[in-house]
């Protein structure tokens, strides 16, 4: 590929000169040809290398995991799985930032339902690490929007609510969580307290 490469990058300066583009033109132009000129890979290969990241992911070889995701999403840009995976991989390594604009990619292309989910989370819980409070609640509302009922979604949102100094919310919505999800008997026993506590935290009661 690297000779065809470079011969394509030749025939692209001389079409560069000759119509007098701007340099950034002609690196977008030049870009966009590379992204097409894609190896032969097969749908095989693609899930054969999918499944060797994952499995060193497992192992915990996290940067050989996320070196073979970052190959394959190159190859195969419009793949929204791979965007995700190659996220989740930054993720691992605590690298958010990196992380984040594959999360948006990979909700942009469209995702199945669990991972369209966890995809929000992560990238909801991403800008809240980064101290980008708003933004992260923004990701965490259209989750939840298109998740009503997950629980998971709505803890972690919880934590951004903290961080905006919106207490009162984030342990409302926390203990409604709570009453939800827990099997303690003990605290279900509590359950009609809880739900009429949580939404009045600060009432003082006479």
């Amino acid at each position: 590929m690297g000779a065809s490469v470079k011969a394509l990058e030749a025939v692209v300066k001389l079409q560069a000169t000759a119509v007098n583009f701007k340099y950034a033109n002609f690196l977008n132009l030049y870009m966009i040809l590379i992204k097409r000129m894609k190896p032969n890979y097969s749908e095989g290969q693609m899930e054969t290398d999918l499944n060797k990241a994952l499995g060193l992911r497992k192992n915990g070889e996290y940067k050989a995991s996320n070196a073979l995701l970052l190959k394959l999403v190159m190859t195969y840009p419009d793949d929204a799985i791979l965007s995700y995976q190659c996220a989740w991989s930054f993720d691992l390594l605590g690298d958010e930032v990196n992380a984040i604009p594959y999360y948006e990619k990979a909700i942009q292309l469209g995702l199945p339902s669990k991972d369209l989910e966890e995809a929000y989370i992560g990238l909801g819980s991403s800008y809240r690490t980064l101290g980008k409070y708003e933004k992260s609640k923004d990701v965490f509302l259209q989750g939840i929007e298109a998740f009503p009922t997950s629980q998971v979604l709505k803890t972690f949102y919880s934590m951004t609510l903290y961080n905006l100094n919106e207490h009162s919310q984030a342990m409302e919505i926390l203990l409604k969580c709570l009453i939800q999800t827990t099997n303690d008997k003990e605290i279900l026993s509590y359950k009609k307290a809880i739900e009429l506590y949580a939404g009045q935290l600060d009432r003082i009661w006479k």
